[in-house]
């Protein structure tokens, strides 16, 4: 699963200055120094994302069929807000097609060039057979 910790700019402040502006890897190692179970976070993140994906499988592989005269010339990119709460439950908030790529600073710019080049362009991602 690829992921990044992208904290939108347009959230109150104290959510912010709580969370601070972080890659994903530097949030797990925070955790980690806490004593967090940080795989079981994983773990409920990847099945938000799973069953998010499966749940509109019928409609993008619809979508793919009418638009689409092969499966392997396109992707989509979904952005997955979720909201841990004081017990480091994951939430779903909502789901982004297309997400913005647009960076605001140098740590942004950092996240999305890796993200896009390291980890999208350069591995093959196969999360559901449609």
């Amino acid at each position: 699963m690829v992921c990044e910790l992208l904290v939108n700019k347009s959230a109150s402040v104290d959510l912010i200055t709580f969370v601070d502006y972080r890659t994903l890897q530097s949030l797990w190692t925070y955790f980690l120094g806490l004593g967090v179970d940080v795989e079981a976070i994983k773990s409920s993140l990847r099945d938000i994302v799973i069953k998010t994906l499966l749940s509109v499988a019928p409609a993008l592989n619809d979508m793919l069929k009418n638009n689409v005269s092969n499966r392997y010339s396109c992707f989509e990119l979904f952005g997955f807000d979720v909201l841990l709460d004081s017990d480091l439950k994951p939430w779903l908030l909502e789901v982004n097609i297309s997400p913005s790529l647009h960076s605001t600073s140098s740590l942004d710019l950092s996240v999305k060039v890796s993200l896009l080049f390291n980890d999208i362009f350069y591995q093959p991602i196969h999360l559901i057979s449609l």
